[in-house]
């Protein structure tokens, strides 16, 4: 059955030859029509889908070029900022350094000035000012005074009002006895506060004030200078015995006594200049001053003791 009718159409077909080219005409120019719509569509969505790419492509873009420009400026500022930090800073060292410059410039001008005034005070310094005799004796007499003060050994009193100073240096010590008035009497039992450095004791100077020379003052010492001023009226008994030293004596005129061995065994005395006004001589005062020579004795002479110039080489004198 369906064969037939297969053959029956077939039939129908090629017996209406006109038929089917316009059928297929048909066909063909629906099938046109239908591409063309659907090339007509097909374009309209790739126009839509290129646009929409467009768009999305430029809103991309803008995206990008924002986030872009966005990230190229914040790069900017990253890279802006050191800049400026830098900048501050260099305007920090810059501020340092002029500030150190300014202050260096301010100590090289005080040190200037400083100079100048040190550079003044030393001109005024060396000039040299007029100089009077008693400002140059009056230094002398400190100088010396430092110089005593320096060279004090020990010290002391010796009497009520009289003072004894030792100076010096090793064995040439110097005895100053000083103050007023009477020296102390001194005994075997008792001996003199300066006994212990006698071998020492080289030069003995009693100084204006003192009257009195006491007993056994100057026993025993090594003195080779011996200086006794006016106004000394009596010297005590062996105050200079056995001062095998001793030389040379000057009595100042003040002198009126001489008591008993004042200079005994005084072996290197030659001379004695006598007071002019001596009244007595005690005996042994000069005994055993086996090289004493020479010795003159004034009128005012009353008294002079027993064995007062034993031992002695001399010829006694009357003025």
């Amino acid at each position: 059955m369906k064969k037939s009718a297969i053959a029956f159409l077939l039939s129908v077909v090629l017996a209406s030859g006109s038929i089917v080219p316009a059928l297929a005409a048909e066909t063909a120019s629906e099938t046109t029509a239908e591409e063309a719509v659907v090339s007509e569509e097909s374009a309209e969505e790739t126009t839509e889908e290129s646009e929409g790419l467009t768009e999305e492509t430029e809103e991309a873009e803008s995206d990008g070029s924002t986030e872009d420009a966005s990230d190229g400026a914040s790069e900017k500022e990253i890279e802006e900022e050191p800049e400026q930090e830098l900048t501050e800073e260099d305007e920090d060292v810059e501020t340092e350094t002029t500030e150190e410059t300014e202050t260096a410039e301010d100590l090289e001008e005080a040190d200037s000035a400083d100079i100048a005034d040190t550079s003044a005070e030393m001109a005024e310094a060396e000039e040299p000012e007029a100089v009077t005799e008693e400002a140059m004796a009056e230094a002398e007499g400190k100088d010396a005074a430092l110089e005593n003060v320096e060279d004090i050994v020990d010290s002391g009193t010796c009497g009520d009002n009289a003072t004894w100073t030792l100076a010096g240096t090793g064995d040439d010590l110097t005895l100053t006895i000083s103050g007023s008035g009477k020296m102390n009497d001194y005994s075997s039992a008792g001996y003199s506060p300066w006994t212990s450095r006698w071998r020492q004791i080289k030069h003995i100077i009693i100084e204006d004030g003192i009257t009195y020379i006491g007993n056994l003052a100057f026993k025993d010492c090594n003195v080779i200078e011996l200086s006794i001023p006016n106004g000394v009226t009596s010297i005590g008994q062996a105050a200079f015995s056995r001062c095998e030293m001793l030389s040379y004596v000057e009595l100042p005129d003040s002198v009126t006594s001489i008591s008993a061995g004042a200079f005994y065994r005084c072996t290197s005395l030659k001379t004695v200049d006598m007071s002019n006004n001596i009244t007595s001589i005690d005996q042994n005062a000069f005994i055993d001053c086996t090289n004493l020579t020479n010795i003159s004795f004034p009128d005012s002479l009353t008294s002079i003791g027993i064995a007062a110039f034993c031992g002695c080489n001399c010829g006694i004198l009357w003025m």
